[in-house]
């Protein structure tokens, strides 16, 4: 049973954070594309939110609550590397494949 746990673990956590941890950096690192994707973001939507909703496709949605999730962190926050933070994005291998030296981001709330 522990084991069965720790894989559905790995699977369900891990991965997603990792994934998570990837966009991110990269979103920071090249910040060009966060703008471009919020200005598409912001075209889309208004104060209602960026998300999945309760509708007959929702198991299809399920799959893409990553998406959802950075296009609101995208939307309502502004990421980008602390002062004199240089990025290295270089790998080492744990359950996942995660970063070596992880971002250290300033989040700040986007105006309207």
């Amino acid at each position: 049973m522990v084991s069965l746990f720790s894989d559905f673990r790995i699977g369900a956590v891990d991965t997603t954070a990792t994934s998570l941890q990837w966009i991110i950096v990269n979103l920071v690192k090249y910040s060009q594309i966060q703008e471009k994707l919020f200005m598409e973001i912001s075209g889309e939507v208004d104060r209602f939110g960026v998300g999945g909703r309760i509708c007959p496709c929702y198991g299809l949605a399920m799959i893409h609550h990553l998406e959802y999730f950075v296009a609101n962190l995208i939307w309502k926050s502004k990421w980008k590397a602390v002062d004199g933070d240089g990025f290295d994005i270089s790998e080492k291998e744990e359950l996942t494949l995660v970063m070596k030296n992880p971002l250290h981001a300033q989040i700040s709330q986007r105006s309207r």
